[in-house]
Order: structure tokens, then sequence, then C-alpha cells
């Protein structure tokens, strides 16, 4: 397939990939932006009824795969082709968003959302493949700036319609994503062209003209765009992977097989050797084990102790056992290059660059809030009646879109309390849930007479639906979504020549200035409109400081490792979303909830920002200019 385009025109091939994008985001963010809160909710309100640990625990060790297995799907897409790949992904993600929503235990919940993060392990790579290869050296810019805004219109329209289907039934939320890709199912299906390898050479061998033509295309594509050349050079290791009785084809499996080697030794390599790739496994899956209580922190830190310190002893046996050389062009002794990984000393690769990767998982820990503790935040502890009074005022119809209220199941809870007659504080707590916000003395009052008999349940649900209402919170968090849509081109124009680390650390106090605005939202009449406004100053620091942290490994690499540092980008996403779950968990359920105290969590959010900050400006004065950065590209294309 020839993939030169006009430089004003796009294939049919790029508005497809855009398209499964919006699909892909809308079942996504449907049920991500309220995981939350279906986690949290009772189950008498819909919900699950998990404790805060294992909400967040979930909400770290998901997305923490989605964020790291790309790296082995990617390399699937390249050897077997993309469209069978996605056909995999959503074959796989139709039925199990479904099946999420039929799971109400721990363990089964968490398998079956395995396998989302697993289809959604899939698409990832191939959607941003996809959009390289049917770009070409002069749309390659404004196609992924087209992209990125596909990105964000799916990441706006899921959690609309989320909000407004969960009003019926929690059940519905689930339908939404599970229908959004079986459409990419369909899609794919019979809008995208079989690009597997066998297929390629089927073409190549009946038109030979035509593979020149296309050969010519993916070199000026790799010189263009280095991790584009990552993805045409594994293509080109597996072309003849179907023909196993062929020599040629033999000598191309060896190939491929050869250069994975070397792209695993690579990945190693920019850690520093197997002896740290391996010291690095257990203290993360320890972090997992501790942070969804199923060990003390206590045992975590003692299992740390002891860890670190036969990393030690293994390094003195290391040394006592290596055969050392002297290296001509230092003059000095090393370690035979040769020695099995087991005797080699522990040895850190890129420094500079690793610590790189870990003040930015500091910065997507602290970035991830907004979706894993705002929504619940907004539900348990913020009026918004006056963001309802503001959308009654253009249209009931409007307020009650935007604030639903499932009358039936609020009587029913309703009719539990009037038995129970719990205390006010505990009814008023079970009530949010159902998004209703009602002042304890009149909540008292109404438990009353429905006790008395004086009222029924289903008039007073009534009354109290329209009267206190609240915002559903997914539809607060869509501002971020939607302010992204609107100005991110403005903000990247306006940052195109600026300095990444200045952009980067002005981002990051806005992040943890809005958590700021939004901790106080609580304290004052007008907490509606202030977590609004608290979203929007959190959608400019994202504008700001998500692309350049991009850009800045983009700018730092080399042609032939781009590939590979975007990859450990990727990783900085997921251990910060491992990190962000955790804390998510940790800091809600004893700090909002247990003492009461909200601001004070927004505080230590917007605390670990202001860290992040010192960080990135220590990096960026005594670390940075060791990672050989060239010039910063003036544009530049972000998934």
């Amino acid at each position: 397939m020839n993939n030169k385009t006009p430089a004003n025109t796009f294939t049919r091939t790029f508005y497809v990939a855009n398209t499964l994008e919006i699909f892909e985001r809308i079942a996504w963010y449907g049920f991500f932006t309220v995981s939350s809160l279906y986690m949290s909710t009772s189950p008498s309100a819909g919900g699950l009824g998990f404790s805060d640990t294992e909400r967040g625990i979930l909400q770290g060790i998901i997305p923490f795969f989605v964020y790291v297995l790309p790296v082995i799907t990617g390399a699937m897409g390249d050897r077997i082709g993309y469209r069978k790949m996605f056909l995999i992904a959503f074959a796989l993600l139709t039925p199990s968003y479904l099946l999420l929503g039929q799971v109400h235990e721990f363990w089964p919940f968490f398998f079956v959302y395995m396998l989302v993060a697993l289809g959604a392990a899939i698409f990832k790579p191939l959607v941003v493949g996809t959009v390289a290869r049917s770009a070409n050296d002069d749309n390659r810019g404004r196609a992924f700036g087209i992209f990125y805004m596909m990105v964000n219109v799916g990441g706006f329209l899921g959690p609309v319609i989320a909000g407004f289907v969960r009003a019926i039934s929690w059940d519905h939320v689930f339908w939404l994503s599970s229908i959004a890709i079986g459409i990419n199912l369909l899609i794919a299906l019979f809008l995208l062209e079989d690009d597997s390898p066998k297929r390629a050479q089927i073409v190549a061998d009946q038109d030979p003209s035509q593979e020149a033509s296309d050969a010519a295309s993916h070199n000026s594509t790799q010189a263009a765009n280095p991790q584009q050349a990552h993805e045409m050079s594994s293509n080109a290791g597996t072309d003849h992977a179907d023909n196993f009785g062929d020599t040629d084809s033999t000598s191309q499996s060896s190939t491929s097989q050869s250069a994975a080697s070397e792209a695993l030794s690579d990945a190693i390599e920019v850690l520093g050797n197997g002896r740290f790739a391996l010291m690095l496994i257990p203290i993360i899956l320890g972090l997992m084990i501790a942070g969804g209580g199923w060990i003390a922190w206590r045992d975590y830190g003692v299992f740390m102790f002891f860890w670190l310190g036969a990393q030690i002893i293994w390094d003195r046996l290391a040394a006592r056992q290596s055969s050392p050389e002297r290296n001509p062009s230092s003059g000095q002794e090393t370690a035979l290059l040769t020695a099995p990984w087991y005797q080699q000393k522990l040895r850190v690769g890129n420094a500079p660059f690793l610590v790189y990767l870990l003040v930015l998982s500091l910065f997507w820990a602290v970035y991830n809030q907004i979706f894993l503790t705002f929504p619940l935040y907004i539900q348990d502890f913020v009026d918004t009646s006056d963001a309802v009074a503001i959308a009654q005022s253009l249209s009931n119809g409007f307020a009650q879109f935007i604030a639903p209220v499932d009358t039936a199941r609020l009587a029913e809870a309703l009719g539990v309390l009037a038995v129970s007659q719990p205390e006010p504080v505990e009814a008023f707590k079970t009530l949010v849930q159902y998004q209703v916000r009602i002042p304890e003395a009149e909540l008292a009052a109404g438990l009353a007479a429905l006790s008395a008999g004086s009222i029924s349940v289903d008039t007073l649900a009534g009354e109290w639906a329209s009267k206190f209402r609240q915002v559903s919170p997914e539809y607060i968090i869509a501002f971020d979504f939607l302010s992204i849509v609107l100005f991110q081109y403005f903000i990247s124009r306006w940052g195109e020549s600026r300095a990444p680390f200045g952009m980067l650390i002005l981002g990051t106090g806005m992040i943890g200035a809005a958590f700021v605005i939004g901790g106080v939202s609580h304290m004052v009449a007008f907490g509606g409109v202030l977590t609004i406004a608290s979203v929007i100053v959190f959608a400019f620091g994202e504008m700001l400081a998500s692309p350049k942290s991009q850009e800045y490994v983009a700018s730092t690499s080399s042609p032939q490792q781009a590939a590979l540092f975007q990859g450990y980008y990727f990783v900085s996403i997921a251990i910060g979303y491992l990190l962000a779950g955790i804390m998510s968990g940790w800091a809600y359920g004893e700090i909002a909830i247990e003492a009461n105290q909200p601001f004070l969590m927004w505080a230590l959010f917007a605390g670990l920002a202001v860290l992040a900050m010192i960080a990135l400006a220590l990096f960026n004065r005594f670390l940075a200019p060791h990672m050989g950065a060239g010039d910063i590209p003036s544009e530049a294309s972000y998934d």
C-alpha cells in the first residue's frame, strides 16, 4: 500500500484511525471517570461498595498495565499486522466491558478489569502507529494535532454520555462502553485493509514496482520520524514470517529474533543491566501488594531492607567472581563484559534519564488525582446547588440533565432509613450517593415524618430530588477535556519556542493551584462554580505540562533510540498511575473521610505538586546538561 499522500490530504486509513480513537476514548473515559463513584457507591445505590483501599489499588494496577503492556502488544502488531490486532483488541474489549458490570466481588472484578486493560493496551500503540503510517513528512505535525484533538473529543463525550445513562442505571454505563467498542469492531472489520506481512508480500510479488515505491516512502518516513522508523524496521524483519517453508523466510525469522533480542538488550541498557532490572521488579510488585492492603507497609519496609541488603552482598560476591580486564581507552580495570548477568555488579544505565522518569512519575501521580479522587470529593463534600441554579436559569431540562436523580432508588433508600433511623450524619452520607444533598435538620425532620406516616417515601423523594439535586461529578470533570479541545492549539502555538522545563514547572504549579482551589470548594456557598473553575485551571496546567514532558524526551534521545525512550516515558505514566491509586485510596479514606479533613488531603496533593516543581528545577539545573539534549523541536505531536 502506497503511503505517499499530498501535503494537504490524508488517506482514508487516517480518518478511520481517528474514528476508532474517538469511540475507544468514549468507552474508556465513559467508565473511567465514574469508576471511583461506581466502586465506592454502596450496592443498594447500584455500586460495588469497595473500600477506599480496594478502589485505589484497582485504579493503580489496571492503568499501570495499560501503559506497560504496549511494549509487547506494539511489537505483536508489527509482526502479525495492525488490522488483526485491532480485531483482537475489539473482540476482547466488547464483551469485557459488558461483563465488568456483571461482577460484584473484588477478585472477579479485578480479573475482568484486567481483560479491559489488555484490550486497551493492544489498541493504544496500534492507533498511534496507524496515524504515523498514514501521514507523510509534510502533514505529520497536522496529522497528530488532529489526532490529539480526537483523543479529547472522545474524552469529553464519554463522561457526558455516561453521566446521562448512569442516571437510568449503572448497567447502561457498561452497555455504552461495550457498544462503542462494538462499533469499532465493525469499522475495523469493514474499513481497515489487511496489512499483515503475508498480505504485503503477496501484493509486493504481484507488483514489484509498487514495492519499490513503498520502500522509498518508508525510508522517507523513517528519516522524518524515528519512532515510525522503529515500527517500519520491525515490519521489515517480519515480512516473510508466514512463509515457513522458504529458506529466505527462515533467515528472515532469525533476523527478526535477533532484532527482538537486540531491542530487549537496548531496553535493559537504558536501565543499566539485568541485575538492575531484576532489582526493580520485586520492588514494584511489593508496592502493589502493600498498596492493596495484603501486607502491612511495615512488612514491605522490612522486605525492602533485606532485598536491598541482598543486592549489596550480591555485588560483593560478583566483584570477587568477575575476572578484570584493562580498558584500553581509560586504562582502568573493568569487569569482563562477557560475564553472565548474575556475575555482574549492579549497574545503573542512563542515570539522568531515569531520574527524569522518577520525577515524571511523581507528576503523573499528582495529575491523576483529578480522575481518581476529585469525583468522590465532589460527591461527598461539595454542594453544587449553585451550579444547578445557574443551569435552571437557562433551562429546567438542562438542570435535570446535569443533575439527574433516580427518584425510585431514592425512595427505596428513604424507606430503609425511615426504619433504621440512623444518626443524621450517617443518613446524609448515604443519601449523597443518590445525588441529593439534604441539610441535616431537614433530613431529620423528613425521616421523622416518614416514621410517623405523615408523608409517603415517593412524595418525599420527589420533593428532595427537586430541591436538593446535585451536579453529576463526571460533568464537572468533562470541563477538562472540553478546555483542551478548545484551547490546546493556542497553548501549543504560544509554547512552541519556549523551553520545556519552564512550561513543565509552570503547568505543574497550575495543577497544584487547581487542587487548592478545588480543595476549598466544600467551604463556600458557590462550591459548584468553584470546582468547575478548578478543573479549568487544571486543564490549562495539563496543556502546558503534558506535551512538553514528552517533547523533552523526544529532544534528548538519539534518533536510533527515540522509540525506546518514548516507551520508557509511558512507563513513567504507568508508575505514576500506580502511585496515584495507592495515594488516592489512603488519603481519601484516612484524611478526607476518617479525619474529615478534605482540604488537608488536597493540600497534601498540592504539596506533592510543589515537590515535583522543585525536583524538575533541580533536574534542569544539575542533570539535564548531562542528557545530551539537542535543539528542542519547534513542533511536536503527542498521544
